[in-house]
């Protein structure tokens, strides 16, 4: 592959969202699934995540918990959670993504990305707990799966894995007014 040919990532095949308003057991499942190269699931997941914020709660400190689960072509599963919030639908600063959350999680659960709210040594801590598999494991989704973004500036380039971490604040989901 040259400098000018486009990275070849694994696709994915569907999303799957489902929102437990208030925490409790899931009101709204949504599947999302690809029927041509061209169908952008992650932008269709993304709207239904906008849509979602319209009835979430206004305070800053409650959120619908939204599972989301991404299943790849060659069968490989992520899945983690959106903390969904009003201002998601309000504040175009804000917006839902749920391409950027997945990477951000990749990043920190990799060891490239340090929680604002998370000094080195309990981030350290907390690479540690899970291990090496799991630094691997999100590597390699890192490196080898589509993950789109809105922002280039949120893409890891796949050389950057295993370079020194990089300590950026991922503290998208609250605000300054909230405890760490």
């Amino acid at each position: 592959m040259t400098d000018n040919e486009p990275e070849c990532r694994i696709a994915a095949r569907h999303i799957i969202l489902q929102n437990f308003r208030d925490n409790i057991e899931p009101k709204i499942q949504l599947e999302i699934k690809r029927f041509s190269p061209a169908h952008d699931i992650w932008a269709q997941a993304t709207e239904a995540l906008r849509l979602w914020a319209e009835d979430a709660p206004a305070e800053t400190n409650r959120y619908h918990k939204i599972e989301f689960i991404v299943i790849y072509r060659d069968g490989s599963v992520y899945n983690s959670c959106y903390l969904l919030q009003r201002r998601h639908a309000d504040d175009p600063a804000h917006p839902p993504d749920l391409s950027r959350q997945m990477l951000l999680c990749l990043e920190t659960f990799a060891g490239l990305r340090r929680p604002a709210h998370l000094s080195e040594d309990e981030y350290t801590v907390f690479l540690h707990t899970f291990g090496r598999a799991s630094r691997e494991t999100h590597e390699r989704l890192l490196a080898g799966y589509e993950i789109p973004c809105l922002g280039a500036e949120f893409v890891t380039p796949a050389a950057s894995i295993g370079s020194p971490q990089v300590y950026l604040p991922i503290n998208d989901i609250s605000d300054s007014s909230q405890p760490a």
